[in-house]
């Protein structure tokens, strides 16, 4: 909250997005673009109901989400983090 406060008073917007029961579980975690003035954000899903309040404080914010289907994520073992990344960790090639 104090970092949140700072960053405030220097006059920007923070927004509070859900999150899902792991920290990578979350809708930070990908790609922003602006493409002929349109804002894009290239969000990542996880079968939760957090990934519509999500989408909808993108989309309150301007941006078209496209949604990049990582549900399953959910049901890997944390203590193996096996494949734990969100979009930027799985993308290999954006064109």
């Amino acid at each position: 909250q104090r970092v949140k406060a700072q960053f405030m008073a220097l006059g920007y917007e923070i927004l509070d997005l859900p999150c899902g029961p792991f920290a990578t579980m979350n809708y930070t975690n990908g790609l922003m673009y602006t493409k002929n003035g349109e804002k894009v954000v290239v969000m990542p899903t996880y079968g939760i109901d957090e990934d519509e309040v999500a989408a909808r404080i993108y989309q309150e914010r301007g941006f078209r989400v496209v949604k990049a289907d990582l549900s399953n994520i959910k049901d890997l073992d944390p203590e193996k983090l096996d494949n734990f990344g969100s979009v930027h960790c799985r993308a290999e090639v954006l064109a």
